[in-house]
């Protein structure tokens, strides 16, 4: 993602309640992207329960078909939400994007 100009960072969410190094983390980015195997995005709904200040910055990527999920499709959807170009394959050479921060529930980097 960030051969592509967009800077991540990530924050691996492991308990509730929120602390105060969840919600600084969610303080620190324009654009959050919640992480999840399930049909109803549920923490990410937890996240705007509890912080309805940043609710309309937490996006909810989920995945629920049963499989693993792989970096490349992640990357893929939040290129595609971002407005930047699809995942080339790693012989392509990759085009830059306008740099938007995003993260994923986790420890920051």
């Amino acid at each position: 993602m960030r051969d592509r100009g967009l800077r991540t960072g990530y924050l691996l969410l492991k308990a509730l309640p929120i602390t105060n190094e969840v919600r600084d983390f969610i303080r620190r980015y324009p654009c959050i992207y919640v992480v999840e195997q399930n049909r109803d995005g549920q923490m990410a709904a937890l996240l705007r329960s509890e912080l309805p200040d940043e609710a309309p910055r937490i996006r909810s990527l989920r995945r629920y078909d049963g499989l693993p999920v792989e970096a490349r499709s992640i990357a893929e959807e939040i290129l595609g939400r971002e407005g930047g170009p699809k995942v080339a394959s790693p012989s392509a050479a990759a085009a830059p994007v306008s740099e938007q921060p995003l993260a994923k529930a986790g420890r920051s980097r």
